[in-house]
């Protein structure tokens, strides 16, 4: 018999996919001490499956997780809830040993059921990795060293009406250091040096020593030999430290005795010139402050700066940027009775 006519039709079997969601799947753990490893340590995760959008049943059957429940590194798991039936909502624990220093992962050998009963195979398996990492604690570092200058004073006292010092006789100038395990103690393993400056800012020749410097000031005819001592520590190839020693002049015939020093914002050692501070200086006048700036400008002096001979501005402060020191700078402020013309 011949055919007359003739059709077909597919059938088509669309199961949804499934996919497995752990509420955690994975953890940091950080080390106790440098190469110490982790503390033990537990943390829980629920699992989620899904056979397209309809939650169905999650078991991890004991008899898939070996004998130990544990990996290489000793990493085991528990079935928290519940531990004989498949569920929807399956918590598991896993449990992280002391001393653990390496990364991994542990995998959980999960059965998809239909109820929340083994009965029948399952509908499908997933291997479901948690991983672990630990973060690494580095290495202690040694303690910072603080090396300073010590001195037995900054100012030494001076008689105009008779030319002569007064007090102290003489300033002793030593080192210490301190890290961040011991208390301060004397350091002679840097160089001191003590530059004493003229009148006119030129250096005399300079002292140096690694244990200590004795500064005895000296006069000639009825004058301060130097206006200000500068005193320095170097410790390799830098300058640690850094302090000035003045002159305070006592007025004579009722005169008054001025005397100026400076302080830096930002200290005086900088890296790799990253340079930022503002020097201020801070006049005295028998022992008192004068403040604001305007009462200085107001008795006919001001405050003069300079680096080396070269004024370099005038005012109450002077500021320093990255770019203006190669390697060393020496910024001095002078109280005269002539303000600067830094336009010429």
């Amino acid at each position: 018999m011949g055919i007359k006519a003739q059709n077909q039709v597919t059938i088509i079997d669309i199961t949804d996919a499934y996919s497995v969601i752990l509420s955690n799947e994975n953890q940091t753990f950080r080390e106790v001490g440098y190469n110490q490893g982790i503390a033990a340590a537990t943390i829980q995760t629920t699992v989620y499956s899904y056979r397209g959008s309809t939650n169905v049943y999650s078991y991890i059957n004991p008899n898939n997780l070996g004998s130990t429940h544990a990996n290489t590194d000793g990493v085991y798991l528990t079935i928290d809830s519940p531990n004989t039936n498949p569920a929807q909502d399956l918590v598991v624990t896993i449990h992280m040993p002391a001393g653990l220093v390496n990364n991994g992962s542990i995998t959980l050998p999960l059965e998809i059921y239909e109820a929340n009963d083994t009965t029948g195979e399952p509908l499908t398996t997933f291997n479901k990795e948690f991983s672990y990492s630990v973060a690494k604690y580095g290495n202690t570092g040694a303690a910072a060293t603080i090396y300073e200058l010590e001195y037995t004073g900054n100012l030494f006292n001076f008689d105009n009406a008779t030319g002569t010092y007064l007090s102290p006789a003489q300033i002793v100038i030593t080192a210490s250091s301190q890290d961040g395990v011991n208390a301060k103690q004397a350091y002679t393993g840097g160089t001191i040096t003590v530059t004493p400056y003229k009148s006119d800012g030129t250096a005399d020749r300079a002292i140096e020593h690694s244990t200590s410097v004795t500064i005895t000031p000296t006069v000639t005819n009825k004058e301060p030999d130097f206006l200000y001592y500068i005193a320095t520590l170097t410790v390799g190839n830098e300058i640690v430290d850094r302090q000035t020693i003045g002159i305070n002049r006592q007025g004579a015939n009722g005169e008054n005795a001025y005397a100026i020093d400076i302080t830096s914002s930002n200290g005086l050692v900088f890296k790799n010139n990253s340079i930022s501070t503002t020097l201020t200086a801070h006049v005295y006048s028998g022992g008192t402050e004068l403040t604001p700036y305007s009462s200085i400008t107001a008795l006919g002096m001001y405050v003069n700066w300079y680096n080396g001979n070269t004024g370099v501005g005038t005012g109450g402060t002077y500021t320093i940027g990255a770019g203006q020191v190669q390697s060393l700078v020496t910024i001095t402020a002078k109280l005269e009775d002539t303000q600067l013309n830094l336009g010429n």
